[in-house]
């Protein structure tokens, strides 16, 4: 007999898994809003729980494949449908990590790990101009070619240290620049030299910090400058009509004005006056002496002269310092003069000077003259001859007293100016202007003799005006007797005439 078969219907297996499925969906639908927010915040899907709630339920269907046996589209008739929460209807969910929330903080860096990092290596910060100054040139070596014995002091004026790395130095349309690998350091207040050659066995005898090629310094116009990038921080320019340019010596800016503003002004340079290695004139990388003592008559008219006529003479308006000189007739009198020494012979001979004013007088430069042929220029080794208030000085044909009958001199005219006797002039000038003069006459017009003793102006008559007259002189007394024999006060007070 046959057994009849049995076969299982749908609702068994089929509805099992189709039941899965729908739940799964449910869920899916419940928390998509929720799923959304997450999303927009940067949230994990993990952040709500999702894959321990999917293990619980049952294995994981992928959402585009479709049951077996049935549309996941259209569910069930005995399946009821859920509508989805709305969102006051989803559950609190904190937005937490556990997985991040377990890690440690990162360790914190420390100071000392930042302190060992090698630090960059930028190219040299370039200065604001001026803060590097051209300081002194030598344009014109006489010792060695140009092309070897050029140089340009720099001074560092400012309080940091200057690195020239890269800089260009130029000079009439030619450029050097300074190699980029090897620092070329300017400390502050401190010198530098720039020049044709390194080797102090040819360039004649200096220390150059770094050798230029290609550069001429022109001895007649030219200049230097000093650039870094695209910014000139120094340049000066000279011309031989304006500058104290000689060849063989340096020109140097005055310590006192080390700005490049003054710089670019020939009043602020004199010529350097010590030597150097194999003699020109120089103090490359040396502090210098002020310009005051040594520019005076170099013809380039600085600050601080009041005046500037090429010489270094004075008793001519300008004096040997470069100040302006101005005197009056009266400011020097003639006191005292020896015309026919006795025991000393024409070696005797001497003219006294007084000062009656306030004021010192020099008399360097002035003119001695008898107003026909003899006349001598005042001329000290010193260069002045300074006559001060009260005093006198003494001009005299011989300076030696075993010669002269015993007294000193304090400048000697020797025998470019002769009294003569019984008559002759002394012609005392300044510029061309008379400061005082006497015209004797010995014997005549009251004029007295004086053989063996110099004659001597009345104390009480001291004047420019009134020893023109013989009358107000008279030889000078007996008891006043130099160490020769004859009687005379050279140098020494008058006294009155009797």
């Amino acid at each position: 007999m046959a057994v009849p078969t049995t076969r299982p219907g749908p609702g068994i297996g089929g509805d099992a898994r189709l039941l899965a499925v729908l739940t799964l969906l449910l869920i899916a639908l419940r928390f998509a809003p929720l799923l959304a927010m997450l999303v927009q915040s940067g949230c994990a899907a993990e952040s709500i729980g999702l894959t321990e709630a999917s293990e619980s339920i049952g294995p994981t269907v992928a959402a585009d494949t479709p049951p077996t046996g049935g549309d996941p589209a259209v569910p069930p008739a005995d399946v009821p449908i859920l509508e989805p929460p709305t969102p006051t209807d989803l559950p609190s969910v904190p937005l937490t990590d556990p997985v991040r929330d377990a890690r440690p903080d990162p360790a914190p860096v420390s100071d000392a790990a930042t302190d060992l990092a090698p630090d960059p290596l930028p190219g040299p910060a370039c200065p604001e101009p001026g803060g590097l100054v051209i300081a002194e040139i030598l344009i014109d070596p006489i010792q060695v070619a140009d092309t070897l014995g050029e140089y340009v002091e720099v001074y560092n004026p400012t309080e940091v240290a200057i690195d020239l790395r890269g800089w260009e130095i130029r000079s009439q349309a030619k450029r050097h620049q300074i190699p980029a690998d090897v620092p070329l350091i300017v400390e502050p207040g401190g010198r530098i030299v720039l020049g044709a050659s390194a080797d102090p066995q040819v360039n004649g005898g200096f220390h150059a910090n770094h050798a230029w090629q290609g550069l001429r310094l022109g001895n007649q116009a030219g200049d230097v400058s000093l650039w870094c990038g695209n910014a000139s921080i120094d340049h000066v320019a000279w011309s031989a009509e304006a500058w104290p340019l000689r060849p063989g010596r340096a020109i140097v800016l005055d310590p006192d004005w080390l700005d490049a503003a003054a710089n670019d002004d020939p009043a602020f340079w004199c010529g350097a006056e010590a030597p150097f290695g194999q003699g020109d004139l120089g103090s490359p990388g040396q502090a210098d002496r002020r310009c005051l003592s040594r520019s005076c008559g170099d013809g380039t008219h600085q600050v601080w002269e009041d005046c500037e006529d090429g010489n270094t003479l004075s008793g001519d308006g300008c004096s040997r310092t470069c100040r302006l000189e101005t005197f009056a007739p009266g400011m020097i009198v003639i006191t005292e003069f020896h015309h026919t020494p006795d025991a000393a012979g024409s070696a005797g001979e001497f003219i006294e000077l007084h000062n009656p004013t306030a004021a010192t007088v020099d008399v360097a430069g002035w003119v001695l003259s008898d107003d026909r042929t003899d006349r001598v220029r005042i001329q000290p080794e010193s260069g002045s001859l300074p006559i001060a208030p009260g005093g006198y000085a003494v001009l005299a044909r011989s300076g030696d007293p075993a010669r002269n009958g015993g007294f000193l001199a304090d400048w000697v005219y020797a025998d470019r100016f002769v009294m003569t006797s019984p008559e002759d002039r002394i012609v005392l000038t300044w510029n061309g202007g008379v400061i005082d003069q006497v015209h004797y006459h010995i014997g005549t017009d009251d004029w007295p003799q004086g053989k063996g003793r110099s004659l001597n102006l009345d104390a009480t008559c001291i004047d420019d005006e009134l020893n023109d007259c013989g009358a107000f002189w008279c030889p000078t007394r007996p008891e006043h007797r130099l160490p020769g024999g004859d009687a005379a006060t050279p140098g020494l007070p008058n006294h009155p005439c009797p």
